[in-house]
């Protein structure tokens, strides 16, 4: 029997597999994504699983949808936490480790 999708249309199961993957990461990145204020449901889910972060990376140009996420997030991460903002894309790629360092 499948399950029937709340009002966004998402299913249970995707809302487990999410609240279990994100348990379990050391870093979160937000591309692009302005976190708005009626997206309620993804609030919740990222304040209840993200106490295990070691990074939150926000990529974003928009300094006012940056600020969201850390307002959101940074009462649920754990003090050690580092908390990184960059405003493009571009900018990402010189912090990923070269091959050689892999």
């Amino acid at each position: 029997m499948s399950q029937q999708p709340n009002e966004m249309g998402i299913t249970l199961d995707l809302w487990v597999a999410a609240r279990r993957l994100l348990a379990t990461r050391e870093a979160l990145i937000f591309v692009g994504y302005s976190l708005p204020a009626t997206d309620v449901y993804t609030q919740a889910l990222l304040r209840i699983d993200v106490s295990e972060l070691d990074l939150l990376l926000i990529v974003n140009p928009d300094p006012l949808a940056r600020g969201r996420i850390k307002r959101v997030l940074h009462s649920a991460l754990r003090p050690s936490a580092r908390i990184a903002e960059l405003e493009y894309i571009h900018e990402f790629g010189p912090l990923l480790p070269s091959p050689e360092e892999s």
